[in-house]
């Protein structure tokens, strides 16, 4: 009875928690510096809102030790990130020093955004059915997403978004200024649809006859995960129109990690689940993606050279500034070979200040002084956020990143392993999912510099470790309508 009665007086900050990520992404990716600050300012709301409802000691007594070190670690970072603008300035050449003060100032208010977000979860995620709404909000602001970008793009349709042109071109976009960010964030919304698809599997004795299995099929067909896999298979969609190499390697690299990791340990093993898996990649992306240019994609995986188009300047670098023009017609280098060079040169940036880096938005103010000669467009960011981190925040600040990010990994495989309970397994694959995707992604983009992206990927890292302190489903639960639908097929 306590335990519920603190949960209700927890109920306001946590849908006012799901209404913050839901609109995350409208405004452009929430990629400008005149927007996500109010996100910030309106979570802290959110957060003393949660301290207040909720009970602090408690909470952090029941969370998983994994999620008690990611917090303190991401603590830390936003602690040296504070420090720095408290007590150094540009000038100073000393190991605090910072490239742009204002860029770092900006950078610590992120910083402590991503640490009271992780806080903030960790009080408010108290029942199964929060965990499934959140999962639900990610989804389904993915799946909507999804279906905007598919109207503009099909429809050849031009829609003028805060000072941003949408439908200028043959991607999908969505609301975001680039393709590869929007891909990130239907990579992020399809990890949080696997894992409420994943979340009502139960494994359960093979079908007596042929009239038993067509009736399980029927019911997983028609049953109430048929508008999750509907809704999977329009975020594939999307995602293939993205055009986005690694956008797509990535989401279907992370389905087969996950798929991986239930055979080796949910057990027993639903094996509708492998159905699911191979429905996904076959149904999906070979039949639906052939619809609407699957071979475009693969055009674009074999390309060896690349020319810019109009409204493709932003694909190889959003690394313009917001007032560079929006069509270049010169030819430009190779777009995967000039990311690798801009990653080295970036790694030479690192190494003049490796224990603290540079500040956090620094790489944009030092990148001119050693880019090569062959680069000729502007880079605000690396293009690769492992380079990126240790160009602005050095070997600790990206350590203290990877601890954090591997602790909600690791707690993810661990409630994989340990609980039986299909909910807390799909959060766990949910993880998994986001991890190996934006793991990949990472290495040729910057989608953890977009506050919609990063925020929302932090989310998917915490759900494995919120499984933990899920409490166990009421018998009531597991025979609930629908979960005929759960058996073998």
């Amino acid at each position: 009875m306590p335990h519920q009665a603190t949960a209700d007086r927890a109920r306001l900050p946590f849908y006012l928690l799901v209404c913050w990520i839901v609109l995350l992404p409208w405004p452009l990716g929430a990629n400008r510096d005149w927007i996500w600050p109010w996100f910030s300012s309106a979570l802290f709301v959110i957060a003393a809102l949660a301290v207040w409802k909720s009970d602090l000691p408690a909470r952090w007594h029941m969370a998983h030790p994994a999620l008690r070190w990611a917090l303190i670690c991401l603590t830390m970072l936003a602690l040296v990130d504070v420090l720095r603008i408290l007590f150094a300035s540009p000038g100073e050449a000393t190991l605090w020093r910072v490239a742009d003060a204002q860029a770092a100032a900006l950078g610590a208010l992120r910083s402590t955004t991503l640490c009271a977000l992780v806080f903030t979860l960790m009080l408010l995620l108290s029942s199964r059915r929060r965990a499934r709404w959140l999962m639900a909000s990610v989804f389904v602001c993915g799946v909507v997403q999804a279906l905007v970008a598919l109207t503009i793009t099909l429809g050849g349709l031009k829609v003028h978004w805060l000072g941003h042109n949408l439908g200028v071109s043959e991607f999908a976009t969505g609301t975001f200024i680039n393709r590869n960010h929007f891909a990130g964030m239907l990579e992020l919304a399809g990890a949080a649809g696997f894992g409420l698809l994943a979340s009502g599997l139960h494994a359960t004795e093979p079908a007596r006859d042929w009239r038993e299995w067509l009736r399980r099929v029927g019911h997983a067909l028609l049953g109430s995960r048929f508008a999750v896999r509907a809704g999977l298979a329009i975020l594939v969609v999307a995602l293939v129109m993205t055009r986005s190499r690694m956008g797509n390697a990535g989401f279907f690299a992370g389905l087969t990690i996950a798929g991986i990791a239930a055979l080796v340990w949910w057990r027993p093993l639903p094996r509708i689940l492998i159905w699911l898996l191979v429905s996904i990649v076959a149904v999906d992306l070979l039949v639906l993606g052939a619809w609407v240019g699957v071979d475009k994609l693969a055009e674009r995986v074999a390309e060896t050279r690349l020319m810019a188009t109009t409204a493709e300047p932003p694909t190889v670098g959003i690394g313009l500034a917001p007032e560079a023009p929006e069509t270049l017609t010169t030819p430009v280098e190779p777009d995967d070979a000039e990311r690798w060079i801009v990653a080295n040169a970036g790694l030479r940036v690192w190494r003049q200040q490796m224990w603290l880096g540079h500040g956090p938005g620094s790489f944009s103010v030092l990148f001119p002084a050693v880019k090569p000669e062959s680069v000729r467009l502007f880079y605000q960011h690396a293009h690769n956020d492992y380079v990126q981190s240790l160009v602005e925040r050095g070997l600790i600040g990206f350590g203290l990143q990877m601890i954090a990010s591997l602790a909600l990994l690791w707690a993810a495989l661990q409630a994989l392993r340990r609980r039986h309970d299909s909910l807390a397994r799909g959060m766990a694959l949910a993880t998994i999912v986001a991890a190996t995707a934006f793991g990949l992604h990472s290495f040729v983009d910057f989608n953890l510099q977009i506050a919609a992206n990063q925020f929302w990927f932090q989310l998917c890292l915490m759900l494995g470790a919120l499984a933990h302190v899920l409490p166990e489903p009421r018998p009531i639960e597991s025979h609930a309508p629908g979960a005929a639908s759960d058996a073998h097929a």
